[in-house]
């Protein structure tokens, strides 16, 4: 009887070893990502990757890809874009420049590319 009794009590205890080991991975990853989203809102404008970003964070592509999504709702790329596009249509709104200014201001490479996601987005 005893030795179900010592059996039980280490599975709880590999039980409660995995469920704080996983609750500090949670926290690591959110960390990772608030961290990644505050470089992104600071750099948009800029040319940035997904990889560049993993990279940055020492993860795969493919795992800050997920947790990206996961706490996002989101891929790397619509995120991106989103920044981009509000930040031309601020200035669309406020300033005098012209729309190619705009275009490349907001980190677009191509003003074709740029008015077929703008028409897109805004109509």
């Amino acid at each position: 009887m005893s030795e179900i009794i010592i059996k039980g009590t280490v599975n709880k205890l590999i039980a409660k070893i995995l469920r704080g080991a996983h609750k500090k991975c949670e926290r690591r990853k959110h960390k990772d990502i608030k961290s990644a989203l505050s470089y992104i809102r600071y750099h948009f404008r800029e040319t940035i990757t997904m990889e560049e970003m993993a990279q940055k964070l020492h993860i795969t592509p493919g795992y800050f890809c997920r947790c990206f999504k996961e706490y996002t709702h989101q891929t790397f790329k619509e995120y991106v874009m989103t920044l981009r596009l509000d930040y031309a249509m601020r200035q669309i709104k406020t300033t005098d420049k012209s729309v190619t200014e705009i275009c490349y201001e907001s980190g677009f490479s191509t003003c074709a590319y740029f008015s077929k996601v703008f028409t897109k987005r805004f109509g």
